[in-house]
């Protein structure tokens, strides 16, 4: 009971940060959320590619105790990718690629705009 507990959290924390890093760069102009959100953007690339998969996903099946759905390359399936397919016609590597995108485009927006704060 306690691990479906945690897991509903570390699930609407996930779900959180994932909003947070999606909509930050637009929403944000201090400097240190701006930094900070330039640290998330790579180390969930970084985990991405050290891991071949989210951390967090990993834990939320871990504290389900549910059978882990696998994606075409082996990997944990994600709630987000899993919903999405679910709604839209889309596969798991479109997601990822625009996953991607999306992290280097906003890490970008970012970059712009700490350059735009340090001019002044």
């Amino acid at each position: 009971m306690l691990n479906i507990i945690l897991a509903k959290i570390v699930k609407f924390l996930h779900l959180c940060f994932f909003i947070f890093w999606l909509v930050g760069p637009y929403i944000f102009n201090n400097s240190k959320i701006l930094l900070f959100l330039s640290f998330v953007y790579i180390s969930v690339i970084t985990g991405w590619y050290l891991f071949g998969e989210c951390i967090v996903t990993e834990i939320e099946y871990k504290l389900e105790g549910k059978k882990i759905i696998e994606n075409d390359d082996g990997s944990s399936k994600s709630w987000g990718i899993i919903t999405l397919q679910k709604y839209i016609s889309i596969d798991e590597t479109s997601v990822k690629y625009v996953s991607v995108f999306i992290i280097y485009f906003n890490f970008l927006v970012v970059l712009i705009k700490l350059n735009n704060r340090l001019k002044k």
